[in-house]
């Protein structure tokens, strides 16, 4: 980028030589005499023509014939151009030779505000997009912001009625002209087919493949009625070295495929990787690939952004709470399964979720006891189903394993970190880091999920109205600090005339009775089950008249009935599901 440098400071050396002249004949003169604080701005149109007419003079000048006739000079690889918000199409910045520049005159607090608006639908419209550029423009003061998958960095005003901000914003504009689409936060991995109209999207191929050709794979399904693959993109908060990352997802699923493959009772109720790992590509012509990360995204900024967290706008600077963070060190990873399902959204029975349950929780326990993987985020958002090819009934699917340990890693632990979907979340979970959590823990959350479904139904169209949502018990489970959440839910699951109290709130569906006993029984297995002591029972805890340091936790206890109580409870969700199958059917 040296050629770029030099034609920045050459474009803002003229530049200050045109202002400084004292007849201003260039053709923009309207646009220096604004510089010079010399036109009265009344109307917002009038902005945009100023910063338009300042984009045509940095871009005229990039493709000038001084440059032209130089054969050792980069010549730029798009064209700065401005559009005005009726002229906005977010595709028009698709085109390879154009960069769309859009500024909006707004007050300075409530910039990201709207920004936030169009940056989201940009996401939705263009799906090749790492991160996002944008501009935000104030009477003459400009700032830029870097949008990315959980951060927003802004830069401080570049103010074009003085020398320095004229030269930075000169820079960044030539800047965008000459670099590579990656730097623009495109994905160079994502290519569109217009013949096929469809992308063409390559993923990292598996350990074993990438033994004998290092080529990513390129997933292509031109058929999106009758798509074979899923092919999952996320940026996932990870380790700067593969070796020591303990959630990789791919790696878990490859390992899942290879443990589980000979189980026919769990065929097709989990994702078979097809490929799958770390995004890499080569940041320029001359470099060697790098994997796709926060850090390689933000540069030298990565380790120099600090955020202040806490109450900043107080008056009392006692009050305010001395805390800062980092950018978190993201990795973008892209995994190809098979086969697709459907969200829970589109059941219509508690019966189908019933049957969907006992083969997503199958699954689990298979994955817990053979492959030593533990899910840790069992939720709505990632229990799908699909229908049997004969269509008489329905399969469970169990995917997204971002947050999956593998607990024969000899460092495992896996209470280091709290992960799962907050009204799903176990009281263990939700209360320490201390307590190990166990697949009981996961089987806590089957439990609320199916709990919550029964209360606010498949569906919002199925929902209470508005009146009885805010009346519900299950709104204090998403409401509070983690340990008031986890509280309330001791006292809920402590006994059945207390849990009787929140199943009274399920919706009134067809065979809803069965669903209310499905959680019943769960519950009393979980929490009260008749085979163990005292000392498992309930969910509050209790004194100890042998050691009152130390109250009895029944929450806690179960770790140590980890694989009888999981059997148990797999044994009832599957007779609850051979039970309802012809009722299941018969609705078909």
């Amino acid at each position: 980028m040296e050629r770029a440098e030099k034609a920045a400071r050459e474009i803002s050396e003229e530049f200050k030589l045109i202002l400084a002249s004292p007849n201003i004949t260039d053709a923009n003169n309207e646009l220096f005499s604004w510089i010079r604080g010399g036109a009265t701005i009344d109307r917002e149109k009038e902005l945009y023509d100023y910063f338009d007419m300042l984009l045509q003079f940095v871009s005229k000048r990039i493709r000038g014939p001084n440059y032209a006739r130089n054969p050792h000079f980069l010549h730029p690889k798009r064209t700065i151009e401005a559009f005005k918000r009726h002229d906005c199409e977010v595709d028009d910045s698709e085109q390879d030779n154009r960069l769309n520049v859009f500024a909006d005159k707004v007050e300075a607090e409530s910039a990201c505000a709207q920004l936030l608006v169009y940056m989201r639908e940009t996401y939705v419209t263009q799906w090749n997009r790492r991160f996002i550029w944008s501009l935000t423009m104030c009477r003459d003061a400009i700032r830029v912001y870097n949008f990315g998958n959980d951060h927003l960095l802004g830069s401080k005003d570049m103010r074009l009625t003085e020398r320095d901000g004229r030269t930075k914003f000169i820079q960044l504009l030539v800047n965008w002209s000459f670099c590579e689409e990656h730097r623009l936060g495109y994905d160079p991995t994502m290519i569109w087919l217009p013949e096929l109209r469809c992308w063409q999207i390559k993923v990292p191929a598996l350990p074993e493949t990438a033994a004998t050709n290092n080529k990513p794979t390129c997933v292509e399904d031109t058929d999106s009625k009758n798509c074979k693959y899923v092919i999952k993109d996320s940026w996932v908060e990870s380790t700067h070295n593969a070796d020591d990352d303990m959630r990789d997802e791919a790696k878990h699923l490859h390992k899942i495929r290879e443990r589980l493959g000979r189980f026919e009772d769990v065929k097709g109720c989990y994702p078979t990787i097809i490929a799958g790992g770390r995004i890499r590509f080569n940041r320029s012509d001359d470099s060697e690939a790098v994997d796709d990360t926060t850090a390689s995204v933000l540069g030298d900024l990565f380790n120099n952004v600090v955020a202040p967290l806490g109450d900043s706008s107080s008056e009392n600077s006692s009050s305010k709470i001395e805390r800062s963070f980092l950018v978190p060190f993201r990795v973008h990873k892209r995994v190809a399964t098979t086969p697709k399902g459907t969200p829970l959204r589109h059941l219509d029975c508690p019966l189908k979720l019933i049957k969907v349950m006992a083969d997503v929780m199958r699954v689990h326990g298979r994955m817990r006891w053979d492959a030593d993987i533990l899910h840790r985020d069992i939720s709505t958002n990632n229990v799908l189903f699909y229908e049997t090819d004969d269509g008489q009934d329905v399969c469970g699917l169990l995917i997204d394993f971002d947050h999956a340990i593998d607990c024969s890693v000899s460092n495992y632990r896996p209470h280091m970190d709290r992960s799962g979907t907050l009204p799903f979340m176990s009281i263990n979970n939700l209360e320490t880091k201390v307590e190990l959590i166990t697949g009981l823990d996961d089987w806590e959350s089957a439990l609320y999920m199916l709990y919550w479904i029964g209360t606010y139904g498949f569906n919002a169209n199925l929902a209470p109205g508005s009146k009885e949502l805010k009346e519900l018990d299950m709104n204090s489970w998403c409401v509070g600090s983690l340990r008031k959440i986890a509280k309330t839910k001791r006292k809920d699951m402590d006994s059945a005339s207390s849990f009787y109290q929140l199943t009274k709130a399920f919706l009134p569906h067809a065979h809803v009775e069965t669903l209310q006993d499905l959680t019943d029984e769960l519950r009393t297995v979980l929490f009260e089950n008749p085979n163990l002591g005292p000392e498992f029972h309930g969910a509050l805890k209790k004194p100890n008249k042998l050691d009152r340091k130390n109250e009895i936790d029944p929450v806690a206890n179960r770790k140590h009935k980890e694989r009888e109580l999981m059997a148990l409870l797999q044994e009832v969700l599957d007779k609850f599901a051979r039970d309802t199958k012809a009722l299941r059917i018969s609705r078909n």
